[in-house]
């Protein structure tokens, strides 16, 4: 497209938006607040405040925030609206509902104060008086619903969440706009409840709940039991932590998508009731899934019923349901898809009127025969990989259900940079003017963990609102100023290379570092690759340029996560070659070089390992600290760690870990030198035996990862050491 055809698109994006602008010069991030006014606002508006918001910005800005006050107000064409405004020394935060006021003082940190609260990394640093708006701000949003959480969240990332940590999450939430949200946990009890009403016995309900790193895959009808059994003091842990979900959720103006009843059962129910159709679904990833019960049969109906009275008993009603009938694969033959989602829909709504039932757009689901069965009016999906793959165009808006714009960007967690930010930036827009855009409700984030790549989040949650720039390069300049503190041209220049590179990658780039041993390794993930997509000497570039900004920005916290992490993906990018020189040496029995790459290899997981480190984000010992603080009080600390350890590595059993062991690989400190250190030294040691015409046993790879699971060696949970000396050191060591 050309530069006439480039400004024509963004305008349309902004018209579709209704962008109301914010001031004259908003993208330059050097501008401050001026203009006029917008027509037609004003406290004359101003109803009944929201609490949740006002807590929330007590919380936030503790002993600060008495200047601020929390007003609401009518919606603007029907669409939500927010307005930041000043009456004396006063700020007067206005939405149209709780979420729109919350993302108003998110917006007012960001673009007022230079501030950051961030997935990773916090820059809230203020000097003197908070500054007071010149001229009332407006901006609303055409999107219904902002999604966030996927269910691999639940473990990838927040397996061992408290309430101390729900409440940091959901407080970023609120400050992200985000209007609805998956909330899954303590689905535990729900499940025990219902399944005693049908004969089941504590032994056997222990069998079908899994342990606590498993639980999505359990959600999903993938498996069960597996890493189980958990305590009922566990359960009920969960149990009271999702009241407290669900009671700040509401305060804070965040809908629960609560779990639906769609079918799935225990294996062991066919052993109970034998004359019923409840099937068996066969494998998944080597674990026997969950047994499904034809909805059909009329044992469906008792059972949905207890199940949406168990889970209502305990956390209320909902206006959304989650649960996909065979999820990455699963057996129908046999079934009537159309009429079994027509009785799920039913038995739902039964439940709950009016309930929405939440679906997942991935791969072939929903099928086309379930979204016959519907009534679509009461449906949502999610297009899950919109950002790659979307399905919402070619699926004609999924038979014209209502769906949501969602990008996955992170699979398992894995500790790489990646995103598509021009994507983010222009497809929802596009989707939005497209013939499938009036079926559109919104967007969403449904990363399988969350834990990289903070710009991802806040690009497309302010995205939702209207930007004013013309492209994320020009956006990205007032995001490099929040997230610092201040505009510095060199982190500038760093972070306008990262959106060239690491962030227009078409895929992810595995690590191999991260790898299972062997001589050909070309992924690290069975589904993934090894590919370099980017230019490595340009992402040591800007390294290099962050670096640069050391005087000014160090001991700025957001600033040293992004100086790591950009340094953790160079440095790992340089394993690969040396590994190809490593395998090339051994092919063709050069012994010296053999041993020369791979001891500079082995010496880069060292090094990764010490710059890790530095960060908290970085650190297997504050993975496994917060596993075993989470089963301590009910003596389950050893089988907490037990399920860290495993989900980070083997994933599974034996079968299962065929593929997917390592699909949650992590680069982080104490993994790198405890894990893959040790693993890679294993495979070095026997090709240099076999190189010097020794006998070398195979390997047995999972043998010893399994050994490493049940393991209880100590890793450091604190970080240690100065980063930014640390990564000006591996700069410079692999500069060439």
């Amino acid at each position: 497209m050309n530069h006439i055809g480039i400004t024509s698109a963004i305008a349309a994006i902004l018209i579709s938006l209704s962008v109301i602008p914010v001031w004259g010069s908003a993208a330059s991030p050097e501008a401050e607040p001026s203009g006029t006014a917008f027509p037609g606002s004003g406290s004359g508006r101003r109803s009944t405040a929201y609490p949740g918001v006002s807590h929330l910005i007590q919380r936030t800005l503790p002993g600060r925030s008495d200047v601020f006050r929390v007003d609401s107000m009518e919606p603007y064409s029907g669409r939500e609206v927010f307005e930041i405004d000043a009456e004396a020394d006063t700020i007067v935060l206005r939405g149209s509902t709780p979420s729109a006021a919350a993302f108003a003082f998110n917006y007012y940190l960001k673009y007022f104060c230079h501030c950051s609260l961030s997935r990773m990394g916090v820059q809230l640093s203020i000097a003197g008086r908070l500054p007071v708006p010149s001229i009332r701000i407006r901006k609303t949003t055409p999107y219904t619903h902002r999604y966030f959480l996927n269910y691999c969240t639940f473990n990838y990332s927040m397996s061992w969440y408290d309430w101390a940590a729900w409440e940091k999450e959901l407080d970023w939430m609120a400050l992200n706009g985000i209007n609805l949200a998956l909330a899954v946990t303590g689905t535990e009890k729900v499940w025990q409840g219902t399944l005693r009403r049908f004969g089941f016995s504590d032994d056997e309900l222990s069998k079908f709940i899994p342990g606590p790193a498993q639980s999505a895959w359990w959600l999903m009808g993938n498996l069960e039991g597996w890493r189980g059994p958990v305590s009922q003091d566990w359960i009920d842990g969960q149990s009271d932590l999702q009241q407290k979900i669900l009671t700040r959720m509401n305060e804070l103006g965040i809908e629960p998508v609560m779990q639906g009843f769609y079918g799935m059962v225990p294996r062991a129910l066919a052993g109970k009731y034998a004359s019923h159709r409840i099937l068996d679904q066969g494998l998944f990833g080597g674990f026997n899934r969950p047994a499904y019960l034809d909805p059909a049969d009329s044992l469906f109906a008792p059972m949905a019923e207890a199940f949406y009275e168990e889970l209502t008993g305990l956390y209320g009603k909902a206006r959304f349901y989650g649960g996909d009938p065979f999820h990455e694969g699963g057996r129908a033959e046999g079934i009537d898809v159309k009429k079994a989602a027509s009785i799920i829909q039913h038995a739902m709504m039964k439940s709950s009127p009016g309930a929405t039932w939440v679906l997942q757009g991935w791969q072939g689901n929903p099928r086309d025969e379930l979204l016959a069965g519907i009534d679509h009016r009461q449906a949502l999906v999610l297009d899950l990989n919109a950002e790659s793959s979307p399905n919402w165009e070619k699926r004609n808006a999924y038979d014209e259900t209502p769906w949501l714009w969602c990008a996955i960007i992170n699979f398992g967690n894995a500790t790489v940079m990646h995103g598509k930010l021009d994507s983010m930036f222009l497809s929802p827009s596009r989707a939005l003017r497209s013939p499938q855009g009036k079926y559109l409700r919104g967007i969403g984030l449904l990363m399988e963990g969350f834990d990289n790549d903070p710009v991802n989040y806040d690009l497309m949650f302010e995205s939702a609102w209207g930007i004013e720039s013309a492209s994320v390069a020009e956006w990205m300049k007032g995001f490099t100023r929040y997230r610092y503190g201040k505009s510095v041209p060199a982190a500038e220049e760093a972070w306008e290379i990262l959106r060239r590179t690491v962030y227009a990658e078409p895929g992810q780039t595995d690590p191999i570092v991260c790898a299972r041993p062997s001589d050909h390794v070309d992924r690290v993930v069975t589904w993934g690759s090894s590919k370099i997509w980017f230019n490595t000497g340009l992402l040591g570039a800007a390294a290099r340029k962050l670096l640069e900004c050391s005087g000014e920005l160090k001991g700025i916290d957001t600033y040293e996560y992004d100086l790591v992490s950009v340094t953790r993906q160079y440095v790992s990018s340089k394993a690969h070659g040396i590994y190809e020189r490593s395998m090339e040496g051994y092919r063709e029995g050069d012994s010296a070089a053999f041993r020369a790459n791979s001891r500079f290899f082995l010496g880069i997981l060292s090094d990764l390992d010490s710059l890790l480190g530095t960060r908290k984000e970085y650190l297997l010992g504050r993975w496994i600290a917060d596993a075993r603080r989470a089963g301590a009080r009910s003596g389950e600390a050893d089988l907490f760690e037990l399920n860290a350890r495993t989900l980070i590595t083997v994933w599974g059993d034996s079968a299962s870990a065929v593929d997917l062991h390592d699909y949650s690989y992590r680069q982080w400190a104490g993994m790198l030198s405890g894990f893959y250190l040790p693993r890679w030294k294993m495979f070095f040691s026997s090709l240099g035996k076999r190189m010097a015409g020794e006998h070398a046993a195979a390997i047995d790879f999972y043998g010893w990862e399994e050994a490493w699971c049940h393991g209880n060696e100590k890793y450091a949970s604190e970080p240690t050491r100065d980063a930014v000396r640390i990564a000006g050191r591996l700069l410079r060591k692999y500069r060439d």
